[in-house]
């Protein structure tokens, strides 16, 4: 509600996908000051592979996501103030840098980067592969079960 209602902000809500990428071919940065620890993040594949310079904190997964190829800073997670100071800061030079400088070779790299690290016919081949092997390796169901004297639980 807070963004919904905030005179310096809009909230778009849900959007098809299809108007998203619409909207991120006009774009230049993709801000993203997360405090989540994250194992991956879509969105900024998804700005990446647009042609977005990508402003994020060096949290959880978002430095092996974006292959340390955009402005990632040390963000701090114990204040959020701090946080977002940090990220300002961060934000207004990713802002003088693209109004500044040809950044075209850096936006084409992170296309390249996010195109073909995560394509989706890359990353389905890696699954069959590793569940075939995992189904070579316990053919059957007996195989699969875990032992029992492996999960013992000890109070002392």
């Amino acid at each position: 509600n807070r963004i919904r209602n905030h005179p310096q902000m809009t909230y778009h809500g849900f959007v098809p996908n299809a108007e998203l990428k619409e909207h991120l071919n006009k774009c230049h940065i993709f801000a993203y000051p997360s405090i989540w620890l994250e194992t991956s993040c879509r969105a900024m594949l998804e700005a990446m592979s647009a042609g977005l310079v990508c402003v994020h904190p060096n949290f959880g997964a978002l430095p092996e996501t974006s292959g340390g190829l955009n402005i990632m800073y040390q963000g701090n997670f114990e204040d959020k103030n701090t946080h977002a100071n940090i990220f300002i800061n961060h934000l207004n030079a990713c802002i003088t840098f693209v109004r500044e400088n040809n950044h075209d070779s850096m936006i084409r790299f992170n296309k390249v980067f996010a195109d073909g690290r995560y394509n989706i016919d890359r990353i389905k081949n890696q699954w069959d592969m590793m569940l075939n092997g995992l189904l070579q390796q316990y053919p059957t169901v007996e195989s699969r079960a875990i032992p029992k004297n492996q999960f013992i639980y000890r109070t002392t």
